[in-house]
């Protein structure tokens, strides 16, 4: 997120003054600035004032029709969120799907929910630097075999409970290829780590935990392949960091993730083992469909940028205090 607040720094210009001279710029205008964009989260949602002038701008948290979570949970979830709807004088969503949900679930008029696409950092590159992928082996303890990463906290919205029953159903054709799951541990993982042993793959599934920014561009261009079968997302970053890093992509058919990854990933039915496993057999075979996945995954990735989100913030802020 750094580098978005930097883009915003640069788009307000020097003339804006801001008074934690203790601070960098652009951290000073983060926190000032924070109603107005905030980073992915699980908690049910939040509230800021924006130090500028007096706007509610309201964050409606990513997991709105999160189907793993409790009744109870999405209806608290639910009041919350309508509850700081009624209160906001903007609305902001990270994609089209979920403003949708935004406005069905909410009851928001759709000319107060306005989406603000997100960016994919320009430090996610394909790299192979000498040495770089062997660093990585010997700090999360992987093997050299073919790799399918999976990004994101281990938790039941990421579905990797079904990803791995798709990794053993490969079959003897692809026994060499390993899982590596990159995430802290969330809610509900138990399921997912028995998923492991009930398919007999506690060779061939690494869980690393969280995986350092200064790592992931090598991860993600180390794999075979980013297998990314969410049950929901709000956005899906994962999907471009891959793309961005020559990493063919296999994800989900539901919520943003056709609208982030365009036409340059395989699209899954995330409830069926069968649709994922054969979507990543088909990418571990068929060097020209990953090649024509590569190419068109790196053009999709150049499409999201930061300085784009923070110029699209700046006309809606603009425009707010013009009125």
């Amino acid at each position: 997120m750094q580098a978005l607040w930097d883009e915003v720094a640069e788009q307000l210009g020097t003339d804006k003054t801001l008074d934690e001279p203790s601070l960098g710029r652009s951290e000073a205008l983060r926190r000032r600035f924070y109603g107005v964009l905030y980073e992915e989260s699980n908690e049910v949602g939040y509230r800021f004032r924006s130090s500028f002038p007096p706007f509610w701008f309201e964050r409606v948290q990513p997991s709105l029709k999160d189907p793993t979570q409790p009744d109870r949970a999405s209806l608290f979830g639910l009041y919350y969120n309508r509850r700081s709807a009624e209160r906001a004088d903007a609305i902001l969503t990270d994609s089209e799907a979920t403003r949708r949900d935004v406005i069905k679930l909410l009851g928001v008029a759709p000319e107060r929910v306005t989406t603000v696409l997100l960016g994919v950092s320009g430090d996610f590159t394909p790299t192979g630097a000498p040495g770089e992928r062997e660093r990585l082996r010997a700090k999360y303890g992987l093997s050299d075999r073919p790799t399918v990463l999976a990004v994101g906290t281990v938790q039941p919205r990421k579905n990797y409970a079904r990803l791995i029953t798709a990794l053993a159903a490969l079959g003897p054709a692809h026994e060499d290829v390993h899982l590596v799951i990159a995430g802290g541990r969330g809610w509900l993982d138990s399921p997912i780590f028995r998923a492991v042993y009930d398919q007999g793959l506690e060779d061939r599934v690494h869980f690393i935990g969280f995986a350092r920014d200064e790592d992931l561009p090598a991860l993600y261009s180390g794999a075979a392949c980013l297998a990314y079968p969410s049950l929901y997302e709000g956005f899906g970053f994962p999907v471009l960091e891959a793309m961005a890093c020559a990493t063919p992509v296999v994800t989900s058919t539901i919520s943003s993730m056709p609208e982030v990854a365009g036409d340059a990933a395989l699209l899954v039915d995330p409830y069926s083992v069968e649709a994922i496993a054969e979507a990543l057999g088909r990418l571990l075979s068929d060097s020209e469909l990953r090649e024509t996945l590569v190419r068109r995954g790196i053009a999709q990735a150049a499409q999201f940028t930061w300085g784009r989100t923070a110029r699209h913030l700046r006309e809606i802020y603009d425009g707010m205090l013009a009125v």
